[in-house]
């Protein structure tokens, strides 16, 4: 399946600027100290978890990111989409971008591309115990 003729005709969409990483992303993505990596290729997709300590993943300029990968990201594509949470403030940030792993005297380094970014809000999440403690029995509903 080829999925870059729609991804090509959706990017030309996007706003001035949408494209590029400013203050307040590279901010967000120097505090970050994982992510999700996904791509797709061969018909089957891909996705990673990606940890490091803060500040691993590096801006290089306003349209490229890079990271250490030293385990080896198995990429079926050049497309990626990055994923970036904050849970505690409940913001996502993704990234669509086009990566090459290049391997350098430290290790291998995944480098992307940037095309697209877009900010987003995330739920908090709750468990069956959670919703059962905040919210009130059918009997004392019934007995109201």
């Amino acid at each position: 399946m080829d999925v870059h003729w729609r991804k090509s005709a959706e990017l030309e969409r996007l706003p001035a600027g949408k494209g590029r990483l400013g203050p307040e992303e590279a901010a967000f993505l120097a505090e970050r100290d994982s992510f999700f990596l996904a791509s797709f290729g061969e018909g089957w997709p891909y996705a990673k978890h990606q940890g490091g300590g803060k500040g691993f993943l590096a801006v290089i300029d306003d349209r490229t990111i890079a990271f250490p990968d030293p385990r080896g990201t198995r990429l079926k594509d050049d497309w990626v989409i990055l994923i970036l949470v904050d849970y505690q403030w409940r913001q996502c940030l993704r990234i669509l971008g086009h990566a090459r792993t290049h391997i350098a005297s430290a290790g291998r380094i995944v480098v992307v591309h940037i095309d697209a970014v877009d900010w987003n809000c995330i739920l908090p999440r709750f468990t069956v115990a959670d919703m059962q403690a905040a919210l009130p029995s059918i009997e004392q509903v019934a007995s109201r």
